[in-house]
């Protein structure tokens, strides 16, 4: 079975920490599928010049944003309103969305 590099750094480093991974498993396929999806999009956006940077860096960056955001709003963290937390996700991805922005000068 062919593995990506991303998958064979999974595997070392859960080794290194005794984690037993199944790379064939449906959870690591739909994993693939929806990592396939996020960076596709991403380069869609690279490619129309909207976004500057690593395909795979900025689609890493974007999901981290978005599952810690969730997180808070799960645990109750993230504000005490509808509007105060859509307030904070907007803020959150326009502050990252304008940072990834090409260069303009």
């Amino acid at each position: 079975m062919c593995t990506t590099g991303s998958e064979r750094r999974a595997t070392e480093v859960a080794e290194r920490h005794d984690v037993t991974v199944h790379t064939d498993s449906p959870e690591a396929a739909a994993g693939a599928a929806v990592r396939e999806v996020c960076v596709g999009r991403v380069r869609r956006c690279v490619a129309a010049g909207l976004l500057a940077g690593g395909e795979t860096d900025i689609a890493h960056a974007l999901l981290a944003l978005a599952q810690g955001l969730a997180a808070q709003e799960t645990a109750g963290w993230l504000g005490t309103s509808k509007r105060s937390m859509d307030r904070r996700w907007g803020l959150a991805f326009r502050a990252i969305l304008d940072g990834l922005a090409p260069d303009q000068s």
